[in-house]
């Protein structure tokens, strides 16, 4: 019987525990410019990608970029105690942007806090008792797949317009394709051609450079270009209980329903 060594290491090495509780993610002063550089290119995408799914989701933009922000500090302070190891910044889900505009035309935006709060004690205790593993089986693959799909498909066209949109003042009657919205198509085609090839250059080393090249070209050419503007619906914004307000059982029952499909995705 001969033994198997490695030889790739010397005799007398030994394995030094890392700085920190080993496994632990917290913080660590000689990451910090790098945990900077990542929370900085986080938050940037965060901000652009709530945006579009709060549009998609018919939900206030300033709602959905507060609900972001609310998100990020509550997990910033579980990190202290519960370190991940990854960033990310939770949010609203771009999936499930189609569901909750569903939601906002069923039960009132008025109530949709409680539907995702209702949601997300239903997927607490499915993970407590590891109950996924149940769904996974339940629900084929070829139903999750089609459901991407259509959601996917959905996106793509809420957002179509807004290649070919063009400023209200820009608008000639009777006349669809004028020059200005011409320009727009023009300009529409050339982002995304520039996002493709930017994609499959940096998907693997550095992902979030096509959308932060795409962002700071769009910033230069509205200042020598008319482009159209989101514009910010002014909502008070407030912390309270998410107490429902329905209106009889049969509501209830739906509203449960609802949530119970959202846990579920």
């Amino acid at each position: 019987m001969s033994n198997n060594i490695d030889t790739s290491l010397p005799a007398n090495s030994s394995n030094k525990e890392p700085e920190g509780k080993p496994g632990s993610a917290a913080f660590q002063s000689k990451y910090f410019a790098r945990d900077l550089q990542a929370g900085i290119i986080t938050g940037v995408m965060a901000v652009a990608l709530s945006i579009g799914i709060a549009i998609m989701s018919d939900y206030p933009i300033k709602v959905g970029l507060a609900t972001v922000a609310f998100a990020s500090f509550i997990g910033w302070i579980n990190a202290w105690f519960r370190p991940g190891n990854y960033i990310g910044s939770p949010g609203i889900a771009a999936g499930l942007a189609p569901v909750l505009a569903m939601g906002v035309a069923s039960f009132g935006l008025q109530n949709m806090a409680f539907i995702v709060f209702l949601t997300a004690c239903m997927q607490a205790v499915i993970w407590k008792f590891n109950w996924q593993k149940y769904i996974l089986k339940a629900v084929p693959h070829y139903l999750v797949e089609g459901l991407l799909a259509g959601i996917g498909l959905k996106i793509a066209l809420k957002f179509l317009g807004f290649t070919y949109e063009i400023p209200a003042e820009q608008v000639v009657e009777g006349v669809f394709f004028n020059a200005a919205r011409i320009q727009m198509i023009l300009i529409s085609a050339a982002g995304f051609a520039l996002f493709v090839f930017l994609f499959s250059k940096f998907q693997t080393k550095q992902p979030a450079v096509p959308y932060f090249v795409i962002i700071i070209v769009g910033v230069i050419l509205a200042q020598f270009v008319s482009l159209p503007m989101l514009q910010i619906e002014s909502v008070d914004i407030k912390l309270a209980l998410p107490l429902p307000n329905f209106d009889g059982p049969l509501i209830w029952l739906h509203a449960i329903g609802f949530a119970a499909m959202l846990a579920l995705i």
